[in-house]
């Protein structure tokens, strides 16, 4: 078996005694990669349980809408969206204590299509409802992405100095 940072097992039982060569390849690769990918999706489900409860603490009305691989897609009222991508960073960001910095990158936009990366100063979209949400729409989407993470903790974990930092 490997673990993930947080101590989650997978296991690999066709290494021992694979049936044949193809089989035993996948098993390898697998297991070469379930650590650094496992420890990605342990620190995705550490944030996807303290968003919530961060955002209500703060009185704001953004939501999950899903996950998407390393993305989380949220919706809130474009009023809100400064404090909410705030607080759903800080949450991502530490999630989990470790040896090298978690990053993020957040985008916003009406719609999937039209999504754009957060800058120091945010661009208004041209149309508002007399809610504040968009037009045509339910609110805003943000999506908080931490592919940066991922390539950051599989380039320091193949140089071995990627590990928890002790809480």
């Amino acid at each position: 078996y490997v673990e993930t940072l947080l101590g989650r097992r997978r296991y690999f039982p066709l290494l021992q005694k694979p049936p044949n060569q193809m089989l035993k390849n996948r098993e390898e690769r697998e297991a070469i990669n379930a650590p650094i990918q496992g420890t990605a999706a342990d620190i995705m489900k550490i944030a996807m349980i303290r968003i919530p409860p961060a955002l209500e603490e703060k009185r704001l009305s953004g939501r999950m809408l899903l996950q998407v691989h390393d993305e989380l897609v949220l919706e809130c009222p474009r009023q809100e969206m400064d404090a909410t991508l705030a607080i759903v960073r800080q949450v991502m960001e530490n999630a989990c204590p470790l040896t090298i910095p978690l990053t993020t990158e957040a985008r916003w936009g009406v719609n999937w299509e039209e999504v754009q990366v957060v800058v120091e100063v945010m661009v208004e979209p041209a149309i508002f409802n007399r809610n504040g949400a968009a037009a045509g729409g339910g609110g805003w989407v943000a999506t908080v992405v931490t592919r940066a993470i991922m390539s950051l903790a599989a380039g320091a974990a193949e140089a071995g100095k990627m590990e928890r930092v002790p809480v």
